[in-house]
């Protein structure tokens, strides 16, 4: 009786699960549709307000907590906060146009006798997906950007505040423009706190505290927002995953979902990304990666993922 109550109770929470998943899924996709159905300023008009606000973020505490403290703290003190300001800064700025300009990964135009109206192609002897949307070859782990009308090479999503599409080439950068504004943006709130619970004898420290407690709200708000998104980023690159092979392994899998590109250990899987020079991971670097052929040996891209 034990055993068919527990059968019972892991059906219905299974199904609950797939159900909370669905969900999840199809509000995924109606996010990626916004792009689309805002019209194609509402890509570059994202890309400058990031940007922007990073900007105004840096200015507002330079101007107003990093100068309360250039004149209460030791040089050291301000100098350490100043040095982090501009890390902060120049890694967010760098990722970010990385992430941005870099192309994520398409794959090169299909070869002559394709005939688009089938589903797969047979190339050397291989059975490889065809894209009717931009009428190219579509291999494992391509999937086609309706924002961008492309296919993409380990596609996550295609993300309006870069103006892009999270592929290959670019997920690196992505990921630690998301890290460096998570820790940025708590580093400008904490070290804001000393000039917001400073005494205010006057009208000009009034205004100060007031300028730092604005700078320590919005950078706080999109630490924590970022933050989230930063974490789910590092789930998926540590288990070779992207957000739609996710969302498909989980709507689509009766069982529990299999990840055929796991490399067995989260390193392995970091590596696939980020390489395998770990004093390379932190830095602003453009990376670099091995590459090898597909089935067909037409299409090309990185070898650890064949």
């Amino acid at each position: 009786m034990n055993e068919v109550l527990l059968g019972a109770n892991s059906l219905l929470s299974g199904r609950a699960n797939g159900c909370t998943l669905r969900v999840v899924h199809l509000c995924w996709s109606f996010l990626q549709c916004i792009p689309r159905l805002c019209g194609p300023l509402f890509g570059p008009v994202c890309l400058a307000s990031n940007l922007a606000v990073t900007i105004l973020i840096a200015v507002l505490y330079y101007w107003v907590p990093l100068q309360f403290l250039r004149q209460n703290v030791s040089v050291f003190s301000y100098s350490v906060c100043l040095a982090a300001l501009f890390w902060f800064f120049g890694n967010i700025v760098f990722h970010c146009v990385l992430a941005a300009y870099l192309e994520p990964f398409h794959p090169p135009p299909a070869p002559e006798g394709v005939n688009f109206n089938q589903e797969f192609f047979s190339l050397n002897g291989s059975a490889v997906r065809v894209c009717r949307s931009c009428r190219t070859l579509k291999p494992p782990r391509f999937h086609h950007c309706r924002t961008c009308n492309r296919c993409v090479y380990r596609m996550d999503h295609h993300c309006p505040f870069i103006n892009n599409c999270v592929g290959l080439h670019n997920l690196r950068h992505f990921f630690l423009f998301l890290v460096w504004v998570t820790l940025g943006c708590f580093f400008v709130t904490l070290s804001s706190l000393p000039a917001i619970h400073a005494p205010t004898p006057d009208d000009a420290a009034m205004f100060r505290k007031l300028f730092s407690l604005i700078c320590a709200i919005v950078s706080s708000g999109v630490g924590i927002s970022v933050a989230f998104l930063c974490a789910t980023q590092l789930h998926l690159i540590g288990s070779n995953r992207t957000t739609v092979e996710n969302a498909k392994l989980s709507v689509h899998s009766s069982g529990p979902a299999v990840n055929p590109y796991d490399k067995g250990s989260f390193r392995g899987n970091w590596a696939a990304v980020f390489g395998a020079s770990s004093w390379m991971w932190i830095l602003p670097t453009v990376g670099r990666w091995p590459e090898a052929a597909l089935p067909g040996g037409d299409v090309v891209h990185p070898g650890s993922d064949v």
